[in-house]
Parts: structure tokens; sequence; C-alpha cells
């Protein structure tokens, strides 16, 4: 009786991170065992193990070996309906994800990004056979104890199956370079569904925050307007009290220098109402005393010119 540790690398992944599980992983295939100096062929296979499930450890090590160790099972195992693979899914134990998250994240992460780097060795025993024409003998395989992540896998190309499902009618699907689009599965629908409403809802909040940010920006252009044409009517309004100013200077040194004597605080006769700027002199309001300045602009400006 012979022992013999088969080893495959994680490629072509299916992986469910949610679940952590592994879907279809391959064992065992046929083809030659790499640095075991067997063959593996389709009576490498027997029935007896179909649909058992086995414990998975992390390398080889049976030293040390304990059952608390186990990370996960090997569950399903079945054959593939050409013969040529041993296949099996893979399922971490909570207690693994729980109390080493760390490690448990690693493979996952290994098998998800670089497959070529992990692989699984199913620890095997059984018999040698000769055959007629071949250098090598082919294992038989008569017993399974476990399935174990390695750094270092030696037996055959790919972890998990191409693309096959444990469909009778897999012949006649797609080939790879054919292959369709796959449909979602129902827990992908479910999510998608569950998304959708989060997604339309974030977009109608950013939609109404832009708008806000559009009417702020309007808002502030209003208000920059409305500060330009203030300041420009205070300069207006400056240069106009000025002139006036100017305007009652020049009439109260007029009325010095003519004998007239201004009073404030009594309104115009008909008489002052003759004379625009006593009129305006006359006149108690300051406001109301601009406002006849600037009706009168030109005819007081005109008046003083011709009296100075």
């Amino acid at each position: 009786m012979n022992s013999f540790k088969f080893e495959k690398t994680v490629e072509d992944t299916r992986i469910d991170k949610e679940n952590g599980i592994l879907k279809g992983v391959t064992l065992m295939q046929v083809g030659e065992a790499k640095g075991h100096g067997v063959r593996i062929t389709k009576k490498t296979f027997g029935k007896d193990w179909i649909g058992k499930s086995y414990k998975c450890f992390i390398s080889h090590d049976e030293i040390s070996r304990d059952v608390t160790e186990c990370i996960g099972v090997c569950y399903g195992l079945r054959l593939e309906e050409d013969g040529t693979k041993l296949r099996a899914d893979f399922k971490f134990l909570d207690s693994f994800k729980l109390n080493h998250k760390g490690d448990y994240e690693t493979l996952l992460e290994l098998a998800e990004t670089a497959p070529e780097l992990l692989g699984i060795s199913l620890t095997t025993k059984g018999s040698l056979q000769e055959e007629d024409g071949e250098d090598l003998p082919f294992f038989i395989l008569e017993e399974i104890y476990s399935a174990d992540f390695v750094g270092h896998p030696a037996a055959t190309t790919t972890l998990f199956e191409e693309g096959k499902e444990d469909d009778p009618e897999s012949e006649d699907k797609p080939s790879s370079e054919e292959k369709e689009d796959p449909e979602p599965d129902e827990a992908e629908k479910e999510v998608e569904v569950e998304i959708l409403p989060r997604v339309e809802a974030l977009e109608a909040q950013i939609a109404e925050i832009l708008e806000k940010l559009d009417s702020l920006q309007s808002e502030k252009e209003d208000a920059e307007t409305a500060k330009e044409e203030a300041e420009k009517k205070t300069e207006e309004l400056t240069e106009e009290n000025k002139e006036l100013a100017e305007a009652v200077n020049k009439a109260k040194k007029l009325a010095e220098i003519g004998g007239d004597e201004v009073t404030f605080g009594e309104k115009p006769s008909g008489k002052e109402g003759e004379d625009l700027r006593k009129q305006m002199n006359a006149i108690p309001d300051f406001a109301e005393r601009l406002k006849f300045f600037r009706e009168h602009k030109a005819e007081l400006k005109k008046f003083e010119s011709g009296r100075g």
C-alpha cells in the first residue's frame, strides 16, 4: 500500500467570498502526478468516496495535526462527467474565519489574485499497477485522509474546474471561447434589487444638492451685483453732496457780498420764489434742499456764474 499527496494550484477560481466557499475544486485529474513517478488515469478513481466529506488543514505537517486545527471541509466529492477529474466544494469553518481572520483573508486573497501560488494537496492511500506500453505505473485510489492547503502545489494544473457544472447537457454548451455571459444567480439578483433603490436615492440627493449649489451661486452673483450698484449710487450721491455743499457755500458768500439776508427755517415767500438761490437756502429739510438743487442745478450754476 502506498501513500501519496496529490496537489493542485488554485486557478480559474470560483469563489463565494461572502460565505467562504471555493466552488468546483479539482482535487485530482488524469495525467502524470508531478514528483511522484505515477500516473492518474480513469482507472484511478473508484466510487466509494463519491459524495463524502473530508477535513482540511494547512500544510502537510502530520506530527502535531489535531482536529482543532481543521480550517474547513471538502464536501460533495464527485467525478467529472468525462471521468478525468475528481472535484469537490470547499467551505471554511466559521470558527476559522472568526479566530484566524488574517489567515482566512490571506487564503481567499491568494485564491483570487495569485491562484498559481496556492494549492490543495490531497492526502491519499492506494496501490500501483503497471500497464503495458507505459513507463510509469498508474495509481489506484483506495482511501482519502484529508485535503490540505499548501504553498508549493505539484500535482496538476488547476485547483478549480474550468467552467463546467454537474450538468449532463454540458457537452452541448458553448466552449470556453464561445462561452455566453452567465446569468446572475438569485443571491446576486437580490443584492442588485436591494442596492438599486439606494443608488437611486443617492443620485436624487446629489441632484438636489447640485440644484441648491446653483441657486446659492446665483444668489451670490445677484448680491455682488447689488453691492456694486449700491457702491456706484453712493459715489454719485457723494459727488452730488459735494456739489450741493459748494453751491450752498457760494450762495452764502453771495448773500454776504450782496447784502441780502439768507433766512433758514422759513418757507420761501412769493417774492423769494423769484430767486432760486434764496428759495434753496430757505428750505429747512436737507433732503428737500438736495432735491431742489437737482431740479434747478443748471439754473443755479448759471446764476452763480453770472453773479461771480
